[in-house]
């Protein structure tokens, strides 16, 4: 269920959509009174937001200025709408806009560091041991479709995590050797 946080006669009134419960919650903790979460017509209608506040909220979203509603349930209906149809119009493009602007670059190794840095690791078993779904499966398999044995630092730019080694090395799966 879709939720607006509306906050009357701020310069942001409406802070978005919330699908989470419990994001709700803690942002109600953190504003106190005269925040209002908002999921149909009705609960915006039996608010305690006023005529004023409805049309000042409107118009921050609205194409056309209003300069007041007729009734409170006109209002109520006309303000969940645009912002159902605004704040949704406007996150899809703040998206891709971000998208545009931000070049998308993998992760890089600037140095070798850590206790396993300049070591190669060798795989000491023939099949993954790890349960199947796991991120161990996956630190695992980068050693294993690696096929010979593998620097520390390509395997962890290939995604495997230290964490997972550690284990593996634990249980006697692989080890670690100098060059």
């Amino acid at each position: 269920m879709k939720q607006f946080a509306i906050y009357p006669r701020q310069s942001n009134p409406v802070s978005g959509q919330f699908h989470d419960p419990n994001a709700i919650i803690k942002t109600k903790s953190l504003h106190g009174n005269g925040f209002y979460t908002i999921s149909s017509i009705e609960e915006l209608e039996d608010s305690a937001i006023t005529l004023s506040d409805f049309a000042f909220i409107y118009n921050k979203y609205a194409d056309k200025k209003i300069k007041k509603f007729a009734d409170r349930k006109s209002a109520a209906k006309r303000l969940f709408n645009l912002l159902n149809e605004k704040l949704i119009e406007s996150d899809y493009s703040e998206m891709e806009l971000y998208k545009e602007k931000v070049p998308v670059t993998k992760s890089k190794v600037s140095k070798p560091r850590g206790q396993f840095a300049g070591k190669m690791i060798r795989l000491l078993v023939d099949e993954n041991p790890r349960k199947e779904g796991t991120h161990g499966h996956n630190s695992f398999n980068v050693i294993a479709k690696h096929g010979a044995d593998m620097p520390y630092e390509f395997y962890i730019k290939s995604g495997g995590r230290l964490n997972d080694l550690k284990w593996d090395i634990d249980r006697k799966w692989a080890e670690i050797y100098n060059v």
